[in-house]
């Protein structure tokens, strides 16, 4: 079975290039479409919202064309949007084109950049950044509060101006190498 992936942007082409095998060790990463064989899957990066409507459309088109793939994977971030309005974007949009084979959305809420915040080993939580220690102590509460404080927690970060680029900003300046 041969998968065509689409992501969102570079970095998750890189994540998903490694994280595929492990899910599924019976498939082989290829660069390069003329070597799709057997147990394969290929990814592309939609260059992040909103060019990757246009790469959605043309990789309906190219596994249309090549027939050799059997499943079509879209990736993107939820964003600011919930889980369920993103989803719906994406599944209204494809369901203009006719695709051979079957699509799965999959929706990162918010983002891949928080699943590493949330990785105990990958950002460093001594930061002495005030503004990013502000936002790690953030995180971390919010884990602790019941739901129902859920619209509490909602204002807070409209407070904050935290949306995707805070996510961002976190990992790309505080990561350990």
């Amino acid at each position: 079975m041969n998968y065509y992936v689409i992501v969102e942007g570079l970095g998750e082409k890189y994540v998903y290039k490694s994280w595929i095998p492990q899910v599924n060790p019976s498939l082989s990463y290829v660069s390069d479409l003329s070597k799709v064989q057997d147990n394969n899957f290929y990814i592309i990066s939609g260059g992040g919202y909103p060019n990757y409507f246009k790469i959605i459309e043309d990789g309906i088109n190219e596994v249309n064309q090549l027939g050799f793939f059997h499943k079509l994977v879209i990736s993107v971030d939820a964003e600011e949007m919930t889980y369920n309005e993103k989803f719906t974007e994406i599944y209204n949009y494809i369901n203009q084109f006719c695709c051979s084979v079957e699509i799965k959305i999959i929706i990162q809420y918010y983002c891949l950049e928080s699943w590493g915040l949330g990785n105990q080993t990958l950002p460093r939580r001594n930061t002495t950044d005030e503004e990013l220690r502000s936002y790690y102590l953030f995180l971390m509460l919010q884990n602790q509060i019941p739901n129902c404080y859920l619209l509490l927690i909602q204002r807070k970060l409209q407070e904050l101006n935290f949306h995707i680029s805070t996510f961002t900003k976190l990992l790309s300046t505080d990561i350990q190498v």
